[in-house]
């Protein structure tokens, strides 16, 4: 899975990604909810066949590239996941990957996922290890796919850390899951 931390490196980082698919390499791509351009950049992605997870978007670009309030970078999320389940993204073979630790989205997804035919195996949730453990048991427990990751090596903290200025929410969930324990 190739990561998109930094807008300014989209078309160099979505240029390597289609170079080692063209190579045969098994690679995915991380895709940005909040940023203006993203919607386009997907429509290749399905034509493609590719797999991509959608992410809200760690880092705060400028205005003129992005949504900046959380209520229209959620709406542009849920608007890209329908794309990313709809139709002609199955008949494509492209696999949709969403990595988000709210409910309410993942709710959604899966009503849209459910309204679209797609089965609950042929995409995934992904969240970090032990953010939000009653949402991913009950994924799990849906029959949802879901893949759990870990930060680790010596960077381990400034990954984690920038989840959290990601969005502020995820401290509390983090510290919920912790107490829950």
């Amino acid at each position: 899975m190739i990561d998109m931390e930094d807008f300014d490196m989209i078309d160099d980082t979505l240029a390597l990604h289609h170079r080692l698919c063209d190579a045969g390499v098994p690679v995915a791509q991380t895709l940005q909810a909040r940023l203006f351009r993203t919607e386009t950049d997907l429509d290749g992605m399905i034509a493609r066949g590719a797999m991509v997870r959608l992410v809200k978007g760690a880092m705060a670009p400028p205005d003129t590239v992005a949504f900046t309030k959380r209520p229209d970078i959620d709406a542009n999320y849920l608007k890209l996941a329908g794309k990313m389940l709809s139709v002609d993204a199955h008949q494509n073979g492209f696999f949709p990957v969403f990595g988000t630790h709210h409910r309410d989205l993942a709710m959604r997804i899966g009503a849209l996922a459910d309204q679209n035919g797609w089965s609950r195996d042929g995409f995934e949730f992904e969240m970090l290890y032990g953010v939000n453990q009653p949402l991913q048991r009950e994924l799990r427990d849906a029959g949802y796919r879901l893949r759990l990751y870990a930060p680790f090596g010596h960077d381990w903290w400034a990954y984690a850390w920038r989840r959290v200025g990601e969005n502020p929410r995820n401290l509390g969930l983090l510290l919920q899951s912790g107490l829950k324990r």
